[in-house]
């Protein structure tokens, strides 16, 4: 059974697309064995020229040999794909097209049940050496997971973003592979999770990965925003209300704890919540019941509590914001969410997932960027992080000239504060005109020369005055400009500095 042209497996086949690229493989195929369901996507779009039916009975021979294979239901690594006997022909066929020499032929297991296989494409025998295998395990075991729903009634928009929270959050930065290490680790448990980082990492997305991969999965993820409602109002949806617990209570409300039973709470921006209201949360986690506003009756409850905060944690407890015992209680298993500018190695995978998800719905145009342009996008600061990188590439496809993104359709902003380097030789970018590249040389000049002279005399202005020759007032203009502090120090992170919790 193929199941390609189903709409309800569009998400897998995102995500297969989406594992091809992540380790930049040439081709990925993939077969689940209790609905028969059969993927297959290339990178250059070979399979569309090869019938590739047969292919099916080479993926489930070695699911058989998976099963038979116990405990030990480790990938297979093929360095020669010519080799290999009994090799399809139409493999050999789509291998020539695509440039492929070696496979990685692995299980899809769910709870450590076989229940596919997935086979990538390499042009290189040594992508071996680099091949995450925690990854893709966790990758294909939300295949597998997306299959058995899209066979039931589940809600195919939360499984539109199950698939989505792996496209936005898996990259190669070192420090988001030992998230997705982590989130293996404690998939089978209960554990508290407390997630912090700049506003615009994917705070929500890895929360939302943590759920999908627990045990609570088929149950509901429920985030909450602590600074969308003020206190008594978020009580309310926190903990329900009974009629006439107060004006306006005509009905029983059930809350949102209550509706999250058997899943995961997700409290995103902790630290903004009113600290008498922490104090009933804390009651929840011990307790683990609870009672509506106005109401007499224990309710028993059974969530596992993610938790979110863009500020320094410990900064919070200390000013009183966050109750140290709830943080101690939230605090379990704490995972820090680099901002973009430490993962400047994801941006281009960033790039290339939005500029197609926003061609789909821009006419079904199919975009691309200059080489220049990516270097001003991989070297700007992105104070905004992943949400601000994709507000600019859907303005790019929103107003493209031309199906090519150059350096000049770049936000103003990106152009003046990147530190992408102009040419090898120096020179000024080409694609840019005269006074564009002009303007983008002098600001470019201007932050590096005074962030160097800012750092060297720890901030102090007389002194960075007296060595560049200029007036106090003059540094002032330059620092406001550049959007620049005193005791700026432009090549350190300040969270990664506050880092005292290393994921685990």
């Amino acid at each position: 059974m193929n199941d390609q042209n189903n709409n309800k497996t569009i998400p897998i086949r995102l995500l297969l697309n989406h594992i091809i690229s992540t380790f930049n493989a040439k081709l990925g195929m993939l077969w689940i064995a209790e609905t028969g369901s059969f993927y297959i996507s290339t990178k250059n779009g070979g399979h569309s020229t090869v019938n590739t039916d047969t292919l099916v009975h080479f993926l489930s021979g070695y699911y058989y040999r998976f099963m038979q294979a116990g405990h030990s239901k480790t990938p297979l690594l093929v360095e020669n794909l010519y080799d290999m006997p009994n090799h399809p022909e139409n493999l050999i066929k789509l291998a020539k097209v695509e440039n492929i020499t070696s496979l990685v032929i692995s299980p899809i297991l769910l709870n450590n049940y076989v229940k596919g296989t997935i086979i990538l494409g390499f042009d290189n025998v040594n992508i071996f050496i680099n091949v995450n295998y925690d990854l893709l395990k966790l990758l294909t075991n939300l295949a597998s997971y997306l299959n058995e729903n899209n066979h039931t009634s589940y809600d195919i928009k939360i499984l539109d973003q199950t698939a989505n929270s792996f496209n936005l959050i898996v990259g190669k930065n070192q420090q988001m592979q030992e998230i997705y290490k982590t989130i293996l680790k404690i998939s089978q448990s209960d554990t508290n999770v407390f997630i912090y980082g700049e506003s615009g990492t994917g705070k929500e997305l890895v929360a939302r990965t943590i759920h999908f991969q627990s045990v609570r999965k088929n149950h509901p993820f429920i985030p909450v925003d602590c600074v969308a409602l003020p206190g008594s109002l978020l009580e309310s949806e926190l903990f329900g209300h009974e009629k006439g617990a107060f004006t306006g209570a005509s009905n029983i409300k059930r809350g949102l704890i209550e509706y999250a039973d058997k899943g995961t709470f997700f409290l995103d921006e902790i630290a903004e919540m009113n600290i008498e209201l922490q104090a009933k949360l804390l009651r929840v986690l011990q307790e683990r019941q609870f009672r509506r506003l106005g109401g007499m009756k224990l309710i028993d409850v059974d969530i596992r509590i993610v938790s979110a905060t863009n500020r320094d944690p410990n900064e919070a407890v200390s000013n009183k914001t966050l109750r140290e015992d709830l943080f101690y209680r939230l605090n379990v298993i704490p995972l820090y969410v680099p901002p973009l500018r430490e993962r400047k190695e994801d941006i281009p995978v960033f790039v290339e997932h939005y500029i197609k998800e926003f061609s789909k719905s821009n006419e079904g145009k199919s975009f691309n960027i200059t080489e220049a342009a990516m270097q001003y996008l991989i070297n700007y600061h992105w104070p905004g992080n992943v949400r601000e990188l994709r507000n600019v590439i859907e303005r790019l496809t929103a107003l493209a000239k031309n199906d090519m993104f150059s350096v000049e359709d770049l936000p103003d902003e990106i152009v003046r504060d990147s530190s992408a380097p102009q040419s090898k030789e120096g020179k000024s970018n080409p694609e840019l005109p005269y006074i564009q590249a002009k303007r983008q040389n002098l600001m470019t000049f201007e932050r590096k020369y005074f962030s160097q002279l800012l750092d060297r005399y720890n901030g102090n202005i007389s002194r960075v005055a007296k060595e560049a020759k200029v007036s106090r007032k003059t540094i002032y203009n330059i620092l406001q400009k550049h959007s620049l502090d005193s005791y700026q120090n432009s090549n350190n992170s300040v969270w990664q500095s506050k880092l005292q919790y290393p994921i685990q």
